[in-house]
């Protein structure tokens, strides 16, 4: 058998579950898969720097590789859209220091990096989805802080549910919302009954269905994005 073919087989056969030794598990595979689709969120650019003293312009290298940021753009929308593909490989990332994209938002321009992507996106499917269901002017928190200064904890946090499914994450993320509005009604000594029947009712609805819940754009998502494709502004 030629070498090219020989590499082709084992492939196919890692990609079903059975490698040379017949022991190679498909969850192993699924995971590897999900952790490079999330892994291309890296630019291969440099980030551009910034002369504050002229504004909030970024000052992109001659050699800025626009058609890589396209790419990149692309893929976090695909993401955004169906972030249940990929979730392993979000949790992986979420602190991901890596450059990832450069963009306006509101009178903000900054670069961001590869986990904070990441955190958009786990944001809308497991924090933004449930948002109609928090107590007026509360808002309740499922994902870690990907803070610096919390690195370890979030790594614990995400370790803690690599092999979950992004429904079991949000049944999970439905029990948290409930401890934390129990919380709230015993500060406030009142109780939110329809904010409790709607997450009741969205539980009642992961189950029933066996899929989970569509998610929502992020605090970042394309209608607040404003992108720069050869230095200059989109309009």
């Amino acid at each position: 058998m030629g070498e090219s073919l020989k590499n082709d087989v084992v492939s196919n056969e890692l990609r079903e579950g059975v490698g040379e030794n017949g022991i190679v598990k498909a969850e192993e595979v699924a995971l590897k898969e999900s952790e490079d689709i999330v892994a291309g969120l890296a630019s291969r650019n440099r980030e551009p720097v910034f002369d504050r003293a002229i504004g909030p312009r970024p000052e992109f290298g001659r050699d800025f590789d626009w058609e890589d940021q396209r790419r990149v753009i692309e893929l976090w929308g695909r993401l955004d859209e169906n972030p249940a593909s990929a979730i392993d490989g979000l949790l992986k990332h979420l602190d991901d220091d890596s450059y990832c994209i450069t963009f306006k938002m509101g009178r903000s321009v900054d670069n961001y990096s590869v986990g904070e992507i990441v955190n958009t996106v786990l944001w809308g499917c497991l924090e933004g989805i449930f948002t109609g269901t928090f107590p007026p002017n509360r808002r309740f928190s499922y994902l870690p802080v990907p803070a610096v200064d919390n690195r370890i904890e979030t790594r614990a946090w995400c370790k803690a549910r690599r092999g979950k499914t992004l429904l079991e994450l949000q049944l999970e993320a439905i029990g948290t919302f409930e401890r934390q509005l129990t919380e709230y009604e015993n500060e406030k000594g009142m109780k939110f009954v329809e904010r409790r029947l709607r997450l009741n009712d969205l539980r009642r609805q992961l189950i029933e269905t066996g899929e989970p819940i569509p998610t929502v754009g992020g605090p970042w998502d394309l209608e607040t994005r404003r992108f720069y494709w050869h230095g200059v502004l989109e309009e």
